[in-house]
């Protein structure tokens, strides 16, 4: 109101009086892109996030568009796969919840890259996830299977099938994939 009353005075926003006066869509704007600055900053200096930022330089709303449709159990996988913080060996022992980060198969540490490609423990689920994506054109590397849109339910069902992630034991199998929408067809992500 105050600006419309500014604009309407001679000299309208011009006059001195009014220079502190500025209309809220301007102020939103402002204040946008303050906060944009400052979450670039904070970024550029977080030292923790270094598994994330192998897979993306810095979060967009591209980004977002990877999580759009997923079940909460297949977006919660997803996520504890791409920042290393997941039920495995080697994190629970970064953690000191588990004494050794030795997987079971004793060829080395029970890592998420591990396990996904490389574990003869899980080879069967791996041969699964395998064909699961071969008609989609994705290779069994660490960033296509944790970047394509085309590998997120096949890599969170083969972590499933695994047995690794004790949380998700109990998981029923339709809580797993992409939401359905209000007809019951599945929500296609970009």
């Amino acid at each position: 109101q105050h600006a419309k009353q500014a604009a309407q005075e001679p000299d309208g926003l011009q006059n001195p009086r009014n220079r502190g006066i500025c209309l809220a869509a301007a102020a939103k704007r402002r204040i946008r892109r303050e906060a944009k600055l400052e979450w670039d900053r904070t970024w550029a200096k977080e030292t923790t996030s270094r598994p994330t930022r192998r897979l993306i330089e810095a979060p967009t709303k591209k980004t977002l568009e990877y999580w759009s449709g997923l079940c909460k159990a297949t977006t919660s996988i997803l996520m504890q796969l791409r920042t290393g913080r997941i039920g495995l060996g080697a994190y629970l022992n970064r953690i000191n919840r588990r004494e050794t980060a030795r997987c079971g198969c004793d060829l080395g540490n029970q890592t998420m890259i591990h396990v996904l490609l490389e574990c003869p423990l899980h080879q069967d689920e791996r041969d699964w996830m395998r064909s699961a994506l071969s008609d989609k054109g994705t290779t069994l590397s660490r960033d296509e299977l944790l970047t394509r849109p085309e590998a997120r339910t096949a890599v969170a069902e083969f972590m499933v099938k695994t047995g690794l992630l004790g949380q998700f034991q109990t998981v029923d199998p339709t809580a797993l994939g992409e939401e359905e929408n209000d007809e019951g067809a599945e929500i296609k992500t970009p």
